[in-house]
């Protein structure tokens, strides 16, 4: 399992990455997905808002896209990673017919 967080406006926070690390070990029991994960992780201050862009690519070459923003970076993830689920579960349901 590989991936990159990159932290805009914010600093790096251990317990959000470590949040995140335990939510996309899911992504990764689709077989068809590659092994580098992309993530930016925002904080707008004004707003009060988290927001988190996930990028996977898959073995076509393709990348899937999800984005979600909350005030707490863990339901911003949650809804990030359900997005891209959702997304890789229509995928593999169009490869295995």
């Amino acid at each position: 399992m590989n991936y990159s967080i990159r932290w805009k406006d914010m600093s790096n926070h251990p317990s959000l990455e470590e949040f995140f690390k335990n939510k996309i070990q899911k992504i990764f029991e689709f077989s068809f997905v590659e092994e580098n994960v992309k993530a930016e992780y925002i904080y707008y201050k004004r707003e009060g808002q988290y927001k988190l862009r996930i990028n996977v690519k898959i073995h076509k070459g393709d990348i899937i896209r999800a984005e979600a923003s909350d005030e707490s970076g863990e339901k911003a993830t949650n809804k990030a990673i359900d997005k891209i689920i959702d997304q890789l579960r229509r995928i593999k349901t169009k490869l295995n017919h």
